[in-house]
C-alpha cells in the first residue's frame, strides 16, 4: 500500500505484482503504458478464453460422440457374443455316432440320432458324441513268439525248424487243458452300444487297455479248457467246410465272446436292482484266425494234423459215396433195406429162424411197395426195443418210403421177363393143341404140310443153296469153299433177327 490518495485502478498491477514509487513521473508514465497493456492483455485472455472453450466444447461433443460410438459398438459385440453362444449350444451328431446331452453336468437326454440337436452351451451343457461303429481289435502278438520282420512273412513250419526252445516272458503262448502250449491269433468286433454308460464308466483314453485286458481274460480261461487238438483243428479248418471243426470252433470263439463281455459287464458295478451296469461295450464277434502247436515242434504236428484231415477227407468220401450208391440202388428206402438186412443177418446169427424168416417177408414187403404210406417200426435184435431217433427216445419211423433206383428198375425187369415168359409159354401151348387137333383129324396131310412149310423155311434161309440135279444122275461131286457173299448175307441175317427179337421182348415188357 502507498500513501498516495489516488487509488490504483484495478488492472494497472504489471504482470509480477510489483509497482515501482520511485518519482512522480514515472508515475503518471507508467499508469499510462500500463492501462494500455492491461486493455490489451484482457482482450487477448478473453479470445483464449473463448477459443479455449470452444474448443473445450468441441472436444467434449467428440469425446460424447466417440464414447457413444463405443457404447453402440459394445452392445453390438455383445448381442454378437451373446448369440454366439446360444448357437453354440447347436451341434451336429454324425451318421456313425450317438449323442449324449447333458445338462449341469446330468445326462438329461441319451442316443440322439445323426443330425442337429440343442443343448445348453458350455459349461452350462453339452453334448457328448460317441462313435458307435464297429471297431475291430487284432490280436497278434500276444500269444505269438517273438518274430522278426522277415519271419513274418515265412511259413510258420519254417520258422519252427531254426527255433529251439520258446522264452518265457519274450516269446508268447497259451495253455491247453491238456497243459500243452499253443499258438494263436484272433480278431476281436466290438462297439460301443450303450453311449451313456460308456461316457459315464469308461475314459477315452483307457478304453483300449480295458477292452484288450477283457479279451486277454477270456481268451486265456477259454483255452485253458479246450484240448490241443480241438484248438488246432480249429485254426487248421478255418477255410475248411467241415461241419464238426465248425461247430468245435464256434463253441471256442462263443466262449470267448461271453467271458470278455463278462468282464466288461462287472466294470461298472450293479445298479440297485442288482442288474450290472457294465461298461456300455458290446463285444459282437471273436474270431480265431490263426492256431498254431509249439514253435519247436510245429512241424511234427502239422504231419499229424495233414494225416488226420487226409483221413476225414477220405470217410468223408466214403460216405457220400456209401449214400450215391445207396441212393443209386434203392432211392429212399435204402437205410430202410439196409436195416432190415443187418437185422436179418443179426437173426440168423443168433439162431432165431422164426424172426429172420418174419424180417425177410418185411423186406419183400418194403420192395413191394406195401410200405408206401404206412409206419414202420424195426426193433433192435439184441435189446427187442424199437430203434429210435439218435438222441431222443422217440421210435424211428422206417416206413412211408418208395423202392427206386436200380432195385425198382430190376423188380420191373423181372416182372416183365415173367409175364413174357408166361406169354410165350400159353402161346406155345394153343400152337400145340391146335396142331394136335389137326394132326388127329387127318395125320398124313398133317405131316405133309409140315414137311413142306419145314422145307419152304429150310430154303428161305440165306445160307441155304440149292441145285437142279438131271434125272438118272446116280452121284453127284460138289466142292465146297468158304463164299464171302454167303457169310455176309448170314451175317445180316444173323443181326436182324436179333434185332427183332430184342424188340419183341421190349414192347411186351411195355404191355
Amino acid at each position: 500500500m502507498n500513501d498516495q490518495n489516488t487509488p490504483n485502478p484495478p488492472g494497472d498491477l504489471p504482470d509480477d505484482g510489483e509497482l515501482n514509487l520511485g518519482d512522480a513521473s514515472s508515475v503518471e508514465e507508467m499508469q499510462v503504458e500500463e492501462r494500455r497493456g492491461a486493455s490489451l492483455t484482457l482482450t487477448e485472455e478473453n479470445d483464449a478464453r473463448t477459443e479455449r472453450s470452444a474448443s473445450m466444447a468441441m472436444a467434449n461433443r467428440s469425446l460424447a460422440d466417440a464414447l457413444q460410438a463405443t457404447y453402440r459398438v459394445l452392445q453390438i459385440v455383445m448381442f454378437v457374443l451373446v448369440g454366439l453362444f446360444v448357437l453354440n449350444g447347436f451341434q451336429s451328431v454324425g451318421e456313425s455316432e450317438s449323442g449324449v446331452e447333458t445338462r449341469f453336468g446330468r445326462i438329461v437326454a441319451t442316443d440322439l440320432e445323426p443330425g442337429f440337436h440343442f443343448a445348453l452351451p458350455r459349461p452350462f451343457g453339452s453334448i457328448q458324441k460317441v462313435d458307435v461303429s464297429t471297431v475291430r481289435v487284432t490280436v497278434r502278438d500276444w500269444f505269438f513268439p517273438r518274430l522278426t520282420a522277415a519271419q513274418q512273412a515265412q511259413d510258420f513250419t519254417q520258422i519252427g525248424r531254426g527255433r529251439g526252445v520258446l522264452t518265457p516272458g519274450v516269446d508268447g503262448s497259451l495253455i491247453t487243458a491238456d497243459r500243452s502250449l499253443a499258438h494263436a491269433r484272433f480278431e476281436v468286433n466290438y462297439s460301443r452300444s450303450e453311449p451313456s454308460t460308456f461316457l459315464a464308466n469308461v475314459h477315452p483314453d483307457d478304453e483300449a487297455a480295458i477292452v484288450q485286458s477283457a479279451i486277454h481274460s477270456a481268451i486265456v480261461q477259454t483255452v485253458a479248457e479246450v484240448s490241443i487238438d480241438d484248438l488246432l483243428r480249429r485254426g487248421a479248418s478255418a477255410n475248411d467246410e467241415s461241419s464238426s471243426a465248425s461247430a468245435r470252433t464256434s463253441l471256442i470263439e462263443e466262449r470267448i465272446r461271453r467271458i470278455a463281455q463278462n468282464n466288461l459287464d462287472r466294470i461298472g458295478g450293479e445298479d440297485a436292482d442288482g442288474i450290472p451296469v457294465g461298461a456300455g461295450i458290446d463285444i459282437s464277434s471273436v474270431q480265431l484266425t490263426q492256431a498254431y502247436p509249439p514253435l519247436p515242434v510245429v512241424q511234427q504236428f502239422n504231419e499229424v494234423n495233414n494225416a488226420v484231415s487226409q483221413a476225414e477227407s477220405e470217410s468223408q468220401n466214403a460216405r457220400r459215396d456209401r449214400t450215391d450208391i445207396l441212393s443209386q440202388a434203392a432211392g429212399p428206402a435204402a437205410e430202410t433195406l439196409l436195416q432190415l438186412i443187418d437185422n436179418y443177418e443179426a437173426y440168423i446169427a443168433l439162431g432165431r429162424e422164426a424172426e429172420a424168416e418174419q424180417t425177410l417177408q418185411t423186406i419183400f414187403a418194403v420192395i413191394d411197395g406195401e410200405y408206401r404210406t404206412e409206419p414202420l417200426r424195426i426193433e433192435d435184435p439184441l435189446t427187442g426195443e424199437p430203434i429210435t431217433v439218435a438222441g431222443t427216445d422217440e421210435p424211428r419211423n422206417f416206413g412211408n418210403v418208395t423202392v427206386q433206383g436200380q432195385v425198382a428198375t430190376q423188380i420191373r425187369d423181372a416182372e416183365s421177363y415173367r409175364v413174357e415168359v408166361v406169354n410165350r409159354a400159353k402161346q406155345e401151348q394153343n400152337r400145340f393143341a391146335i396142331a394136335l387137333e389137326q394132326y388127329r383129324a387127318n395125320p398124313a396131310l398133317f405131316v405133309t404140310d409140315r414137311w413142306g412149310n419145314a422145307m419152304a423155311q429150310l430154303n428161305s434161309r440165306s445160307f441155304v443153296e440149292r441145285f437142279m440135279l438131271p434125272s438118272g444122275s446116280s452121284s453127284v461131286q460138289l466142292l465146297l469153299n468158304d463164299d464171302p457173299a454167303i457169310a455176309r448175307r448170314a451175317e445180316r441175317a444173323r443181326n436182324q433177327r436179333d434185332a427183332e427179337a430184342a424188340r419183341e421182348r421190349a414192347e411186351s415188357r411195355f404191355q
